[in-house]
């Protein structure tokens, strides 16, 4: 279910970007993954990133906050952009408020304690 939540978050609006823009639908343009450790949430999301041809960059919590949504310039993710954040965390309630917001991450993707990640 966490693949095909993460297939539609990320991948296909990354890969048919034009489809969502002639239906007139906007993806989301930060999408969170959260649960416990070692449940393979950045395995999957290296996989995405590999399967679409996409960059992948790792990076810490605060590094992003300060890069990415302090700034002014980048105070959220455009809508119309081919650029999507994916964060990868174990307590999604550890989060500072502000980068739950909806112009930042939009889609919520839980992981729960018993998850088998399968190649199809």
């Amino acid at each position: 279910m966490q693949k095909q939540e993460i297939r539609e978050a990320v991948e296909l609006p990354l890969t048919h970007f034009n489809f969502y823009r002639q239906i007139d639908i906007y993806p989301p343009r930060g999408t969170l993954l959260y649960g416990p450790p070692g449940i393979s949430k950045t395995t999957l999301v290296k996989a995405v990133a590999h399967h679409i041809s996409a960059s992948f960059f790792r990076m810490a919590g605060s590094e992003f906050l300060q890069k990415y949504l302090t700034a002014t310039q980048l105070d959220g993710f455009d809508q119309g952009s081919n650029v999507k954040a994916i964060v990868a965390i174990n307590l999604a309630d550890t989060l500072d408020p502000t980068i739950l917001r909806p112009d930042r991450l939009d889609c919520k993707i839980e992981f729960p304690t018993q998850i088998v990640i399968r190649s199809d």
